[in-house]
């Protein structure tokens, strides 16, 4: 990639345990150490357990790196587009849109009834009718 960023930070993942379980509280020390100066792009001298433990994690880190890059580029091309179109000059309001409510564009203002709330409303009308109507004996 030909984006050139500074990323402000690095994920150290849980699946780097199984490469430095074996290193003593000291040798930890000094490749959390190592990890920071890989990033600072500081060269240091280790031990070769030690560089052997950031060998694997390095190979993580540079395809974090060009994901990050990838994204960058995205966003920047994205960014030279202009963004979000503006709208029509007008600013929306509830007014110019009456039939909008919450956000959404195609929403009634009024629920619509369920289907079974449409059914039980004609069986209650055909009650009422026949209550209504008078019977002959």
């Amino acid at each position: 990639m030909d984006v050139k960023s500074e990323r402000p930070s690095f994920l150290i993942y849980k699946s780097f345990y199984g490469s430095i379980k074996h290193l003593t509280d000291e040798n930890l020390g000094k490749l959390f150490r190592a990890m920071f100066e890989y990033h600072n792009d500081r060269v240091l001298k280790l031990e070769p357990e030690i560089q052997m433990a950031l060998n694997f994690i390095k190979n993580q880190f540079e395809l974090d790196q060009r994901k990050w890059e990838k994204k960058v580029a995205v966003q920047m091309a994205n960014g030279k587009k202009g963004g979000r179109p503006k709208s029509s000059g007008a600013i929306d309001s509830v007014e110019e849109k009456p039939n909008q409510t919450h956000g959404y564009f195609k929403n009634p203002t009024k629920p619509k009834k369920a289907e079974k709330g449409k059914e039980k409303e004609k069986e209650k009308v055909n009650i009422d009718i026949k209550m209504a109507t008078p019977r002959r004996f």
